[in-house]
């Protein structure tokens, strides 16, 4: 799973396209409750679902 910005990233037209007018959400995020630092937006969307599959019981 990608998030929009890492899909535009590997087609060639992602956030160093040099378009001023674009906006990429969810490139970086804070890692939070974690180390609080910011890393690759679909690291920690794609960490936190993991620790939810994880943590949840099944029902």
């Amino acid at each position: 799973m990608l998030t929009h910005c890492e899909a535009a990233l590997i087609d060639g037209y992602g956030p160093y396209s040099g378009d001023a007018e674009t906006r990429w959400d969810l490139w970086y995020l804070r890692d939070s409750p974690g180390d609080g630092a910011m890393k690759p937006g679909g690291q920690v969307i794609r960490g936190k679902a993991l620790w939810y599959a994880k943590s949840s019981p099944l029902d």
